[in-house]
């Protein structure tokens, strides 16, 4: 027998928040959800970007200068869907922003795994289009 867990309760609830608090570039209350042992992978990167970070202290090295890259950084039309196994949730959004350093648009849609447990978001993994990550983030004279 197959029991279909629809991702209601607490464990949404942290994966939606988690994901706001991005999109609101509030590292601190971003930065809460993840476990100690979290980790963060990034499978299609741009090529010259890192591509896994293992560890709250390595996730919050690499996420914790958002807020100086971009600006006006905001996440649309997220939906949040359960998979069928407890705490593991597939989000789908898109963002808009500026960087900072070059003045590029930067635009992106998203297909996110995240899954938590104990209350602590233990892996998020994140598909993106590289091509605009690395046209966002080339150096301005590029």
């Amino acid at each position: 027998m197959t029991l279909e867990h629809d991702g209601s309760g607490a464990d949404r609830d942290i994966a939606r928040e988690f994901i706001e608090a991005l999109g609101a570039l509030d590292m601190e209350r971003h930065f809460s959800f993840w476990d100690e042992d979290g980790v963060m992978e990034f499978p299609f990167q741009a090529a010259g970007f890192p591509t896994t970070f293992t560890g709250r202290r390595e996730i919050v090295a690499a996420l914790g200068g958002m807020p100086e890259q971009l600006s006006a950084f905001s996440i649309h039309d997220l939906r949040l869907m359960g998979t069928g196994e407890p705490g593991v949730f597939v989000a789908e959004f898109r963002s808009e922003a500026t960087v900072r350093a070059s003045g590029r648009p930067y635009d992106q849609r998203y297909i996110c795994v995240i899954e938590v447990r104990d209350g602590q978001v233990v892996l998020f993994r994140e598909y993106n289009d590289p091509q605009r990550v690395a046209a966002a983030f080339a150096p301005a004279d590029v």
